[in-house]
C-alpha cells in the first residue's frame, strides 16, 4: 500500500502541474496493480471530470466511494459533478455527507454554500460563508462570494463589514479595496475608474461561469449592440474592421462577425480572452489595457463596440479620447454603460454598490462631444436583471466628427 500511495502522489502532481496524459498513465498504474485502490480512483475521476468526461469522471468516483465511504473529500469532488450536471439535490447531499464527515473542510463548506445560493437558501448560505471566514480568515474566496451575496440580499452594512475585514486581513488586494469603496467604507475613498487589477481579479475568477451566470441574469447587452450595429452598419458589405473593446469571454464576437473582414477583440482578463478564442470568430485577440490599447492602434477600425466594459469606468474621458484616436474618420463608438437612479441624476457619475459605475445621460453627451464625437443616440435600455429587479442602462451611439 505504502508504494502505491506514493505512486498516486506522483500522479496528482502530474495532474497539478496540467499533464493530463502523464497523470491519467500513473492513475491507470496504479489501478492495474489494484483495481479498487480508492484514492487513484478518486482522482482519475477528476481529471476526467476536468477534461469534460463527466459520466466517465462521475462512474469512478462512485466507485471509490464504494471502497472508502468515509472519503470526504471524494463526497466533495461527488457534489462539484453532480452540480455541473444540473443534479443540484444530489450535489447538496453530497456535500452534506462531506461536511458530517469532515466538519471543518473548508472547500465543502463553500461549494455548500454557493449551491444552496442557487437553490435559493441565501440566509443559510451566508450562515455558511461567515462560518468559512471565521475559521480561515485567509480563505479570500470566500469573502468575495459573502460580500456579493450581501449584496444581492440588499444588506449593504453586511456586505461593508465583510469587504472591510477582508481588506485588513489582505491589505494589498485591490478588490475589497474597490468594494468597500462602492458599499460606502469612508475609510476607502472612491475612485475615478476601476483599477487593472481588481478588473483582471475581478473577471479571472468569472470566466468559468460567466456565460451561465449572466444568462441567468437576463443579460441583453450583445443583443442591444446588434441592434445598434444593424441600425448604422451595413452587414451585407461585411467589410468593416470592428474592435470588440472588453470582448470578455466574446459573446458580442459572433453577432459582429457578419459585420467585419476584421474582428478583433481586448480584455484585460487572459482567462476571459481564452474562452474568446475557444469560439473562433475573431481576428486577433489581446490581452490588454483598453484605452492603452486603443492608443496602440490608431486609425485602425471602423467601429468600436464595448458592451458592458465602461461600467468600469467612472471618468469616461480617457476611453472616449482613445476611442477616437484608434478609429478611422466618420468611425462609429457603441457602448453600454449602466444609468443613474433618478435620485442622482444631478451627478456625472457614481461608484455604486455593485462595485459597477453608473453615468448620467447629459455627462454621456457632454463627453462624447469634447472627445470629437457627434451624439447619434443615448436610448435608454434594461440591460439585465439584479436582485429580481431591471438594471436601466444606455445604448449610446457616437460617430466621430468629420
Amino acid at each position: 500500500m505504502g508504494t502505491l500511495t506514493a505512486t498516486v502522489m506522483r500522479a496528482m502532481q502530474e495532474h497539478q502541474r496540467g499533464n493530463v496524459e502523464g497523470s491519467e498513465a500513473i492513475y491507470r498504474e496504479v489501478l492495474a496493480a489494484d483495481s479498487t485502490e480508492p484514492d487513484a480512483l478518486h482522482y482519475l475521476g477528476v481529471l476526467k471530470f476536468q477534461n469534460g468526461k463527466q459520466l466517465e469522471g462521475l462512474a469512478l468516483i462512485r466507485e471509490s466511494l464504494d471502497v472508502r465511504p468515509e472519503n470526504a473529500h471524494a463526497w466533495n469532488s461527488l457534489g462539484n459533478i453532480l452540480k455541473t450536471m444540473g443534479d443540484v439535490e444530489g450535489g447538496c447531499s453530497a456535500y452534506e455527507t462531506a461536511l458530517r464527515l469532515a466538519p471543518e473542510m473548508h472547500q465543502a463548506w463553500y461549494n455548500y454554500a454557493r449551491l444552496l445560493a442557487r437553490l435559493g437558501r441565501k440566509d443559510e448560505s451566508i450562515a455558511a460563508l461567515e462560518k468559512i471566514v471565521a475559521a480561515r480568515p485567509e480563505y479570500e474566496e470566500a469573502y468575495q462570494y459573502l460580500g456579493r451575496l450581501c449584496y444581492r440580499v440588499g444588506d449593504i452594512e453586511r456586505a461593508r463589514n465583510t469587504y472591510r475585514a477582508w481588506l485588513a486581513m489582505s491589505p494589498d488586494n485591490p478588490v475589497p479595496r474597490h468594494m468597500l469603496a462602492a458599499t460606502g467604507g469612508d475609510e476607502v475613498s472612491a475612485p475615478a475608474r476601476a483599477g487593472d487589477q481588481y478588473v483582471r481579479d475581478l473577471f479571472n475568477g468569472y470566466a468559468a461561469s460567466f456565460d451561465e451566470s449572466l444568462t441567468g441574469l437576463g443579460y441583453r447587452a450583445p443583443k442591444l449592440m446588434l441592434a445598434a450595429v444593424e441600425a448604422q452598419l451595413d452587414a451585407a458589405a461585411g467589410n468593416l474592421a470592428i474592435l470588440d473593446a472588453g470582448c470578455g469571454t466574446g459573446l458580442c464576437g459572433p453577432l459582429l462577425k457578419p459585420f467585419a473582414n476584421r474582428l478583433d477583440g481586448v480584455d484585460l482578463s487572459d482567462k476571459m480572452v481564452d474562452l474568446a478564442r475557444a469560439r473562433g470568430v475573431y481576428d486577433e485577440l489581446l490581452v490588454g489595457e483598453l484605452s492603452a490599447t486603443m492608443r496602440e492602434r490608431p486609425g485602425s477600425y471602423d467601429a468600436i463596440i464595448s458592451a458592458d466594459t465602461l461600467v468600469y469606468f467612472g471618468d469616461l474621458a480617457e476611453p472616449t479620447a482613445a476611442a477616437a484616436t484608434c478609429l478611422r474618420p466618420d468611425g462609429w463608438f457603441i457602448f453600454t454603460v449602466e444609468a443613474l437612479g433618478s435620485e442622482n441624476e444631478a451627478l456625472d457619475y457614481r461608484l455604486a454598490p455593485s462595485g459597477r459605475y453608473e453615468h448620467g445621460r447629459a455627462y454621456l453627451e457632454r463627453t462624447l462631444q469634447q472627445g470629437g464625437f457627434v451624439v447619434v443616440s443615448i436610448q435608454r435600455e434594461t440591460l439585465r436583471m439584479e436582485k429580481a429587479a431591471e438594471v436601466a442602462g444606455w445604448l449610446v451611439t457616437g460617430r466621430l466628427a468629420a
